[in-house]
């Protein structure tokens, strides 16, 4: 057995595997608010954003969870478009654009941890006047030092801008163009390193007739210079993606991604695949498939037995210290069906989130181990927003969080996973007096035994910690 599996979680910090405290904060009206963000914690202290159209609101709250102070500010009145808050270097970071005459200007509010803005400039024209809006993305390095905004115009030029809250600078701002717009099924990734290099993953010609085409394209987006010329592909040797996904490994600086893959059809697995590409594209690369009877993992009298792991699909990604993996992939299943009582716009929605699987991969790419983890979430027309897991990290196991029915009474369960695979299942903590609404994968970890649970109802939201 490669030793190196041993320490597979052991690039995260300790967490104690013993009982665990709750609190809950006072409610937060959200108002006219459609937009909010749990900040974090900064000695002591918990921080959280929410806002509207023209003005948001910072909050802070005390190590009882009580409300501190609240404090509202207004964006500029032509046409602000929120984008991003962050918590970075004891500074909290507010990003949005506005209308000027010229187009539309990217804007940075930096405040203290007392909410008192500290600073606030243009970094810069991300719109002409008469230009497009395409919607605006932000990705986050680990960190939290670096914000890499992008979108894609209708012609495939991809803009995008890189900055750098150290600095209070826009470190970088370039653009190209792909073939074609991205297609609504296809897969792409834009990852930002905690030294602020960013790149573009790209599958293309992931289809049963083009399958010996089918590959990734990886674009090194850190330079003024040809994005192509430093662009490189990594060909799937004749077998379809079903589900991937990738992210960025600080610690070894290189790309480390993973899924399932199939050669019938790009939505019946037949195996699970490890790839591995080091941010300097001259070294060597790693790409590694391996065949699994997945009908040993799932219960055939709840699945198609010709195709077990239908509607499964890469939720999230774990990372060893050397460049171990393990993929977390999680059943999901959408039912849209007519009420049969009250057939004007009556469509109700059904959504299932069951059962976790884990597959863990050793540094050269070869499978360790996989397990099944059941679970057994259903709701209704609530887009399935109190359902899936959050996955906390620690160094001697992950833990899965879950609610175990989607009501405001139930309990929230755990899974604690081992780097042998080896696991246990828990009750965390009951909310059957508290009426609690969940939403269990935005949580947040904010330290090495801590974590924040966002609890929505209507217009109304509370801050649930958990210490382990």
């Amino acid at each position: 057995m490669n030793k190196n599996i041993l320490y597979i979680f052991l690039s995260f910090l300790s967490v104690q595997l013993c009982g665990q405290s709750i609190s809950i904060s006072d409610p937060i009206d959200l108002d006219m608010a459609y937009y909010y963000n749990l900040l974090g914690k900064k000695k002591n202290s918990y921080y959280f954003l929410k806002g509207g159209d023209l003005q948001y609101q910072l909050l802070c709250f005390d190590e009882d969870l009580k409300k501190k102070w609240s404090t509202d500010f207004k964006m500029e009145r032509r046409r602000p478009k929120f984008l991003n808050t962050s918590m970075y270097n004891d500074k909290i970071f507010v990003h949005y654009i506005y209308e000027t005459k010229k187009g539309a200007v990217l804007r940075q509010v930096k405040h203290s941890l007392n909410g008192n803005i500290q600073d606030s400039l243009n970094l810069g024209l991300v719109f002409d006047k008469l230009g497009l809006r395409p919607e605006m993305n932000v990705e986050t390095s680990e960190n939290k030092k670096f914000q890499f905004l992008w979108n894609q115009e209708s012609n495939g030029k991809i803009n995008y801008w890189v900055i750098n809250l150290e600095k209070d600078s826009l470190q970088l701002t370039n653009s190209f163009t792909i073939d074609k717009a991205f297609g609504p099924k296809q897969y792409k990734k834009f990852i930002i390193s905690n030294d602020g290099l960013a790149f573009l993953i790209l599958s293309t010609k992931n289809q049963k007739k083009k399958i010996n085409e089918h590959e990734y394209k990886f674009f090194k987006l850190n330079t003024n210079q040809s994005v192509f010329k430093r662009a490189f592909k990594i060909a799937m040797d004749g077998n379809l993606t079903v589900s991937v996904d990738f992210t960025y490994d600080n610690l070894n600086k290189q790309i480390i991604g993973g899924g399932y893959y199939g050669r019938d059809s790009r939505y019946k697995p037949e195996g699970v695949f490890y790839m591995k590409i080091p941010s300097n594209r001259f070294e060597e690369k790693l790409l590694k498939f391996t065949r699994i009877d997945f009908s040993k993992f799932t219960d055939g009298k709840k699945r198609n037995i010709k195709n077990p792991m239908a509607d499964v699909s890469v939720r999230d990604l774990a990372l060893g210290r050397n460049g171990e993996l393990n993929i977390i992939s999680e059943h999901i299943k959408v039912r849209t069906y007519e009420d049969e009582l009250n057939r004007i716009g009556s469509n109700k929605i059904d959504y299932y989130y069951t059962d976790l699987y884990l597959s863990a991969f050793d540094a050269d790419g070869n499978l360790f181990w996989i397990n099944t983890l059941k679970k057994n979430q259903y709701s209704q027309s609530d887009d399935g927003i109190y359902s899936s897991f959050f996955l906390f990290r620690g160094s001697r196991a992950l833990r899965l969080i879950f609610n175990d029915k989607i009501t405001f009474s139930s309990t929230v369960s755990e899974y604690i996973v081992r780097g042998d695979g080896k696991y246990d299942r828990d009750i965390l903590f009951n909310t059957q007096s508290k009426k609690l609404g969940l939403r269990i994968r935005d949580s947040q970890q904010i330290a090495i035994n801590e974590c924040l649970i966002p609890s929505q109802q209507k217009k109304t939201v509370k801050l649930v910690r958990v210490i382990f």
